[in-house]
């Protein structure tokens, strides 16, 4: 039978996913974020337990159509852009401290991918894996001077993420900056993984 959840119960089971796999994370005090390509949702919990949840309309396919074309990007059309995202997010509620960030969707686990190196995706090196603010901020720079056929070569991106790839590495810089945070861990679990989480730890 087909399940149709509220947006408080996807953020929940989404919280949920996260929290399950990565270590320390169900007694931290932390922000769940979860980018894509029309806004970023975001999710502060306490021991296990959400706080507050909200939606911000910044996208990586947003960003990408207001700022970040053409390629090479300009450099004060990249500086647009991470003042925007910078200044959207922050006047939405993006702020720290918080113990631990974690980064769910596209944008972090390509990153992740990206600077492993991987030919082939793999959902268990990605699931944990720690992305640095500098990494960020290096994989920013090379998507900023490339040619879309030169990120289309990049390895470990998959190549229908090159349009976006930057626009989302920006995102990313910018929450970790707004909340004090020069490490990310990033959980590539899903709703599926949240509700199995849920069960086993009999949450209701």
């Amino acid at each position: 039978s087909l399940i149709v959840l509220s947006g408080d119960e996807e953020a929940k089971l989404s919280y949920d996913a996260a929290v399950s796999g990565i270590p320390g994370a169900d007694v931290a005090d932390l922000l769940v974020f979860d980018t894509g390509g029309g806004s970023t949702e975001f999710v502060y919990g306490r021991s296990g337990a959400i706080d507050r949840r909200f939606s911000l309309d910044v996208g990586s396919l947003r960003i990408t159509e207001l700022y970040l074309t053409p390629t090479p990007v300009p450099p004060e059309r990249l500086n647009e852009a991470r003042a925007a995202i910078r200044r959207e997010l922050a006047d939405g509620g993006v702020t720290g401290p918080v113990e631990l960030l974690v980064g769910m969707g596209g944008s972090v686990t390509s990153l992740v991918s990206v600077k492993l190196g991987m030919a082939v995706y793999d959902r268990d090196a990605i699931q944990g894996a720690v992305l640095a603010l500098d990494e960020v901020r290096r994989q920013v720079a090379a998507y900023a001077s490339q040619t879309m056929e030169e990120r289309r070569r990049t390895v470990g991106l998959v190549p229908q993420r090159a349009d976006v790839i930057l626009a989302g590495a920006c995102i990313v810089e910018a929450i970790m900056e707004l909340c004090g945070r020069d490490r990310c861990s990033v959980s590539d679990r899903g709703i599926r993984h949240g509700m199995m989480a849920r069960l086993f730890q009999g949450r209701s």
